[in-house]
């Protein structure tokens, strides 16, 4: 048996549809492949091949002269908010962990902040010298001289005091009028006396 020939007006309606479709097609030729029928022949749809692009996330790593490391820097930036805010193992004097809980509240959102700019001058430590101090320490690698900087911070909140500060040079910059007169009482003969005995281990009465 014969299959039913297409009715002449539906076939014309399909070969039109047909011919914008090939017309789009030709458009964006780098994206869509297509097949057209010809006159008499079986209507054979358009099909639509889209490529599909692969798109790679580059994020700025804190990696110094390919070193190798065991975590992403989100666990090591983890690590160090853990050590800094950890208050058990703190030896501190009661004023010091007062101090710094009242920081860990009224600066919240500089500790991360912080954490990113100390793991980044850890790792450049470990291929250079960093201030004018050689280190009286020796550290086998990065891994070594992290966990050791988790360690003093966890103990000592004293560090992270001194780290939420700004640098010195800012304070000055910001006032050069006080930073002048703080030096000037710095070097009143009282002070000086102070400072020396200090050091002697003696006492002023």
């Amino acid at each position: 048996m014969r299959p039913p020939s297409t009715p002449p007006n539906l076939h014309a309606s399909l070969v039109g549809s047909s011919e914008s479709n090939v017309s789009y097609a030709d458009s964006s030729s780098d994206n869509i492949k297509h097949e057209s029928s010809s006159a008499g022949s079986p209507f054979i749809p358009v099909k639509r091949v889209i490529r599909k692009v692969r798109t790679r996330v580059v994020t700025k790593s804190l990696d110094v002269d390919n070193v190798q490391y065991s975590k992403s820097d989100s666990d090591y930036i983890g690590d160090l908010m853990d050590a800094m805010t950890d208050m058990s193992q703190a030896e501190d004097n009661v004023g010091m962990k007062k101090t710094w809980k009242k920081i860990l509240v009224q600066k919240a959102d500089k500790i991360r902040p912080m954490c990113v700019e100390v793991l980044g001058l850890i790792k450049r430590a470990v291929n250079e010298q960093l201030g004018d101090k050689t280190s009286a320490n020796s550290y086998r690698d990065f891994e070594h001289r992290f966990q050791e900087f988790c360690d003093a911070a966890r103990t000592q909140k004293t560090i992270g005091k001194h780290l939420m500060e700004a640098p010195y040079s800012h304070t000055v910059a910001n006032d050069p009028t006080y930073a002048a007169s703080v030096g000037l009482i710095l070097q009143s003969p009282r002070i000086c006396l102070l400072t020396e005995h200090r050091e002697s281990g003696t006492t002023v009465a």
